[in-house]
């Protein structure tokens, strides 16, 4: 894929996210959902081409990241709560598995590792979900080693 082409589906994922967020702000749920798992996939392209993005200095996490916490807090509002845990868990997947990619920032992947973490307590917290998950999460966690770069 062409610098251009990723620059182009970076574009596409604004415009995606924006006009979903205005749908969502509108209540009109349905649609924005949809826009927004149009978006999760422009984003998946990007993470699917990370070489080309750090080059080109796109932030192909945080884009990954905000598609996950749209799609989940959608499906929050529509009151599915349990496909809402399994997105911000999925973010919380993610980003575990990218500490193995060597040209990834560890700051910048701890920064989001701690934003993620706290967005999965609060929902846990505000729905009453099951706290074994999080303490699934807090073992995770602690045993995860993290290289230094």
């Amino acid at each position: 894929m062409t610098a251009a082409d990723i620059q182009n589906i970076e574009i596409s994922w604004k415009t995606n996210t924006l006009a979903s967020c205005k749908l969502f702000n509108e209540g009109i749920l349905e649609d924005a959902l949809s826009g927004y798992k149009t978006a999760f996939q422009l984003a998946e392209s990007l993470n699917n081409n990370m070489a080309e993005c750090i080059k080109k200095d796109i932030p192909f996490i945080q884009v990954y990241v905000i598609s996950c916490n749209n799609i989940a807090h959608t499906y929050v509002a529509m009151g599915l709560k349990d496909q809402a845990e399994s997105m911000f868990r999925q973010v919380l997947r993610y980003l575990l598995n990218l500490r193995k990619q060597p040209d990834i920032s560890i700051v910048e992947l701890l920064n989001e590792l701690k934003r993620a973490t706290i967005e999965y307590v609060s929902f846990i917290e505000a729905n009453n979900g099951n706290k074994k998950n999080l303490e699934d999460l807090f073992q995770i966690l602690k045993t995860r080693k993290f290289p230094i770069n």
